[in-house]
C-alpha cells in the first residue's frame, strides 16, 4: 500500500480504477495478448479476463481445465518414471 494511499478520497480512487480497467480493456483488442503466457505467469492470469471474446466466466473455467490438465499431466509422468 502507498504511503499516502489513505489521503486520497474513494471518488477519486473510484474514478481512477474505472479509468484504469477501462484503458485495458479498449487496449487489450488494438495491441493483442499471449493467452499462453498469460495462463502460465501467475501475475498476468487477471488478464485473460479482458480478452474479447473470453471474459471473467471463461477466463476462470479456461484456468481451471489448465490446472486438471496440469495435475493429471503430472500424475502420467510419475506413473511413467516408477
Amino acid at each position: 500500500m502507498h504511503l499516502f494511499h489513505n489521503e486520497r478520497d474513494s471518488a477519486s480512487m473510484h474514478t481512477q480504477t474505472h479509468n484504469a480497467c477501462f484503458n485495458v480493456r479498449t487496449s487489450m483488442p488494438q495491441v493483442g495478448a499471449d493467452i499462453n503466457l498469460a495462463a502460465n505467469v501467475s501475475w498476468r492470469k487477471d488478464l485473460l479476463a479482458f480478452v474479447p471474446g473470453l471474459g471473467p466466466r471463461k477466463a476462470q473455467a479456461l484456468l481451471q481445465v489448465r490446472e486438471l490438465v496440469r495435475k493429471h499431466c503430472m500424475v502420467c509422468e510419475w506413473r511413467a518414471v516408477v
